[in-house]
């Protein structure tokens, strides 16, 4: 597979990787070794091995190289609002647009009011709650997919976008106020992740490669100017080209480009940029929603997405619930392939059955080493989160936050000592200096033993980070 024609496949797949192994991708990009990529992402050397594999073999590759060369062409400067792949995790901003390669079209029953207002005084757009149904084009491949999409606000949201075989949801999101879930019927796991937490007003954003929906910019200027700062490819622009009726709404036309750009050398020669295309949106200026997204391409391909169906009535909460799919488990990320058990906390780290996850981090801190066995049932684990300004050698003598867990049985008989505090989760745990001098906080369940040690937090701030722990189940 070679160049840029031979990314079909894999940006009609790149939604079947999970977050942790797209953080594998860029790193493979970046010419990171197997081993550097476990110590970068406090992973074993088998999982970060296994993450490889997976990636090779869900996007069609075979080595490392092409799959190196497709994260830097899918990544280039202007390809933010083009790029051929679909990402699961919706982000902040213009920087929602992560995918690409639309889904054929299928069966998905719309929940939808379509609106037919006509005339120049049809009234704004609300910001929410709301339920959309927009369609998807992509040509000369891909094909037609639906989209469904229902908002209540930046924690309660649920989007499903439909594809083969017909009547099948290929791509469902939940967040359900606490997590995003996210499954894919080309997998056989579903996946879970912390909402993001977006800044006042923002909306999180359909996980394709258009901008369609909340701009997340107050006025046009705005908008133009987030567009001109995100492409930064030769010949960039971004303008006020006109107008016109999408909706019933009056809408202004953006045109945006260069809508594709890459870079590539032959033969070991000079690197030659190329770049062309235009977007151009339709934006209803007074809610500033995008109402119809065009794209031209690469080698003559185009997209096309309109919305076709908005209603602004009460959302069932049921739809903000996520029901994990019958046959499937929660997918291990981090460890080895098989263990079902097995998923990744908000601080990366592998958990099992019966073990804490790490849902809140500190201020400041993250993960920079996990070791353990989480297969073993009697294996243990231990997380460190260091403060960024340390490094990942000698973690010991940075700001840290070491998380230890230990089946209850292997302490048997030896009880904690230090002040009693009862946790936010109603844990009763002690508290105490340890020999080094740190701050050593300790629970057990019964299950679990849990022992979390810092040599910077104080004892308020450990005290309230381990109430923050949730007992996986």
């Amino acid at each position: 597979m070679e160049g840029v024609d031979g990314f079909h496949f894999a940006a009609e797949h790149e939604g079947e990787l999970n977050g942790r192994q797209r953080e594998v991708l860029a790193l493979v990009a970046g010419g990171r070794t197997n081993a550097e990529i476990a110590d970068a992402l406090g992973l074993t050397l088998d999982g970060a091995k296994w993450n490889v594999s997976e990636i090779l073999t869900k996007l069609g590759f075979a080595s490392r190289d092409e799959a190196a060369a497709y994260w830097r062409w899918r990544n280039r400067p202007a390809g933010r609002l083009q790029r051929a792949a679909r990402a699961l995790l919706p982000i902040s901003g213009l920087k929602l647009a992560a995918g690409g390669g639309a889904l054929a079209v299928a069966g998905v029953a719309a929940v939808v009011l379509v609106i037919a207002m006509r005339g120049g005084d049809t009234p704004t757009i609300p910001p929410g709650p709301f339920t959309l149904t927009a369609t998807v084009e992509v040509q000369p491949r891909g094909g037609n997919s639906r989209v469904q999409w229902w908002y209540q606000d930046a924690k309660h949201y649920r989007f499903e976008i439909g594809g083969p075989p017909a009547g099948q949801r290929t791509l469902t999101g939940v967040a359900d106020g606490t997590w995003l879930w996210y499954d894919s019927a080309t997998e056989t796991t579903y996946q879970r992740t912390g909402i993001p937490d977006l800044p006042s007003g923002m909306v999180a954003s359909l996980p394709i490669s258009i901008l369609l929906g909340p701009a997340n910019a107050p006025d046009i200027d705005t908008l133009l100017g987030d567009l001109r700062e995100r492409n930064t490819a030769p010949g960039s622009f971004a303008r006020v080209a006109g107008g016109g009726t999408v909706l019933g709404y009056e809408a202004t036309l953006v045109e945006w480009g260069p809508a594709w750009s890459g870079a590539s050398g032959t033969n070991g020669g000079p690197e030659t940029v190329t770049s062309g295309g235009m977007a151009r949106l339709w934006v209803e200026p007074r809610s500033m929603w995008v109402l119809r997204y065009e794209s031209d391409g690469l080698e003559g391909s185009s997209i096309r997405a309109e919305i076709t169906g908005l209603d602004f009535g009460a959302i069932d909460p049921a739809r903000f619930s996520f029901a994990p799919p019958p046959g499937k488990t929660l997918g291990p990320t981090g460890d080895q392939p098989g263990h079902t058990t097995l998923f990744n906390d908000a601080a990366g780290s592998p958990v099992r059955q019966g073990w804490y996850a790490i849902t809140t981090l500190p201020a400041g801190y993250g993960t920079r080493s996990w070791e353990g066995n989480a297969s073993d049932a009697n294996g243990s684990s231990t997380t460190w989160l260091v403060h960024m300004s340390g490094s990942n050698k000698q973690l010991d003598q940075n700001p840290y936050v070491r998380v230890v867990q230990a089946p209850s049985t292997v302490y048997a008989g030896a009880g904690a000592t230090g002040d009693r505090v009862t946790l936010a989760t109603g844990q009763v745990a002690t508290i105490a200096p340890d020999p080094s001098g740190a701050l050593s906080l300790v629970f057990d369940d019964g299950e679990t033993r849990v022992t979390v040690t810092t040599n910077a937090l104080t004892r308020a701030e450990l005290i309230a980070f381990a109430g923050t722990l949730e007992k996986a189940r």
